[in-house]
């Protein structure tokens, strides 16, 4: 336990300290990037074989939020799935909540996520993973800075305890 806590510790660390300098590299943010609605979409033909992003499914292990209180059935049962097309659903147990699009600069390690703006905002995460392990880190852009989630590969949607 106290590994996990120390492993979000650095990571939140060095996420605060790369959001200060990019803040200050480029300005103050527009209203239209922190506002999550924006029409920045990827391109049709844009490149989504990523097999480590689309291989499988991911379930949520882990959301942590600076100034929050950690709270485990806030991710309970969550996953998303992103395809190959470029879209990804997203949801609790074996229901759907929402649906998009996404894309992965590869360059920058920047996974950006356009659901419909009717019902969730947009994101941008920092991506670090391995084999069956993704760490997603907020990036300033859309205002989640402050959260780094861990998901985990799986073959389907999580099933409800019996």
């Amino acid at each position: 336990m106290k590994y996990w806590i120390l492993f979000f510790g650095v990571v939140f660390f060095s996420s605060c300290q790369n959001t200060n300098q990019n803040q200050a590299d480029s300005g103050q943010v527009s209203q239209n990037e922190t506002d999550g609605f924006d029409k920045d979409r990827p391109a049709a033909n844009q490149n989504h074989n990523w097999t480590f992003l689309t291989n499988q499914l991911f379930h949520y292990r882990a959301k942590v939020t600076i100034g929050e209180k950690l709270d485990k059935a806030a991710y309970e049962g969550k996953w998303i799935d992103m395809e190959d097309d470029g879209t990804f659903e997203t949801g609790t147990y074996r229901k759907t909540d929402y649906a998009g699009e996404w894309s992965y600069d590869h360059d920058a390690d920047l996974l950006t996520l356009y659901p419909d703006p009717k019902t969730e905002k947009n994101s941008q995460w920092k991506v670090k993973y391995n084999d069956n392990v993704l760490v997603l880190v907020g990036t300033a852009k859309y205002g989640d800075n402050a959260t780094q989630m861990q998901l985990v590969r799986r073959s389907d949607k999580p099933e409800r305890a019996k």
